[in-house]
């Protein structure tokens, strides 16, 4: 049983399913009156009505199709004030600027700068185009930029390291506002897809190599390759006595020693990758694109299915040990 205003002189009736309620509005028209109305008596009523329901707040919500769109309310005291804004689905303003301050974050977009940033010489490359393309990135909204840190460029020579150009350019990051994303690159580039600048690894591995081919990866066919050092090689000690192990660790920490003042949090460098394998990919080397002129060398090419490159004799010897240990 519904009760009405005493001013609505309408007969009381039951209602007895949900598909026979009506809103208070609806009633007021269809309820049976006792006399005819008169233009009095509907203005009565309409008065009535708007007294007595619930009046939409203007602005503040879009009905279309019985479906109710969120809209926001422009000042906290709405959001305050107003107990039907939770029901209407509306947020506040302050709300809204969370929301669209956490839309604008979204996912930070790095671009890679090209391989030659630096180059094989150890120096910063068309700094005035550098500074251009910065400031178009900033105005994007792109987060930073990732930069390869290439092992044959800073430590030509063992344990003399040469960091002045990333200094540069760091800086150079730093006054657009931008962040970096700096990769450890203990390969070489150039024998690989998509390589187009050459910069080999080290002139002291290249060297140690020659007296060792075994510390690169190689294949059945004797052919070793030149991007990286093997895995298996990690422990071997080089010619100046250091390991590959020692060499990654000794240069990394160079690296946070020349570059600490812009490492960390809310700083310049945002992160510090590792490269591992060829083209600083973990993964096995098994399609290197400078070989396909040898005649005795495989001829699979990227995106083949490649070969396996395990047959230098360290690669060989942990096969044997593994599998004498296995039984």
């Amino acid at each position: 049983m519904f009760s009405r205003p005493a001013a609505w002189n309408t007969r009381e009736h039951s209602i007895t399913s949900t598909s026979q309620r009506l809103s208070v509005y609806d009633r007021s028209l269809k309820a049976p009156s006792r006399r005819g109305p008169s233009v009095s008596r509907k203005n009565k009523l309409k008065s009535t009505r708007m007294q007595t329901e619930p009046q939409p707040v203007s602005q503040r919500a879009k009905i279309k199709d019985k479906i109710i769109t969120p809209v926001v309310t422009t000042t906290q005291e709405n959001k305050k004030s107003d107990s039907t804004a939770e029901l209407l689905g509306l947020i506040s303003y302050e709300e809204h600027v969370q929301a669209k301050g956490k839309a604008e974050e979204g996912v930070p977009i790095f671009v890679m700068l090209p391989l030659n940033t630096v180059s094989a010489e150890g120096v910063l490359n068309d700094s005035v185009h550098l500074a251009n393309s910065f400031k178009k990135l900033k105005e994007i909204g792109v987060t930073g930029v990732m930069v390869d840190v290439w092992w044959g460029v800073v430590e030509r020579e063992p344990m003399q390291y040469d960091w002045r150009a990333y200094q540069e350019l760091v800086e150079m990051v730093h006054y657009h506002d931008l962040q970096m994303q700096a990769v450890m690159s203990f390969h070489a580039c150039g024998p690989n897809v998509g390589d187009v600048v050459s910069i080999p690894l080290p002139q002291f591995i290249i060297e140690a190599a020659v007296a060792d081919p075994d510390i690169m990866y190689a294949d059945k066919h004797g052919y070793h390759n030149p991007e990286c050092l093997s895995l298996w090689a990690d422990n071997v000690e080089l010619l100046g006595g250091r390991t590959p192990l020692q060499c990654y660790a000794d240069y990394m920490s160079s690296f946070r020693e020349a570059m600490l003042p812009h490492i960390g949090v809310g700083k310049t460098i945002r992160d510090i990758c590792v490269g591992c394998g060829p083209c600083g990919e973990l993964r096995y080397p098994s399609y290197p694109e400078n070989r396909q002129s040898e005649v005795t060398a495989s001829q699979w090419q990227f995106p083949g299915i490649g070969e396996f490159l395990c047959y230098d004799r360290y690669s060989l010897a942990d096969l044997k040990r593994t599998t004498e240990e296995g039984g």
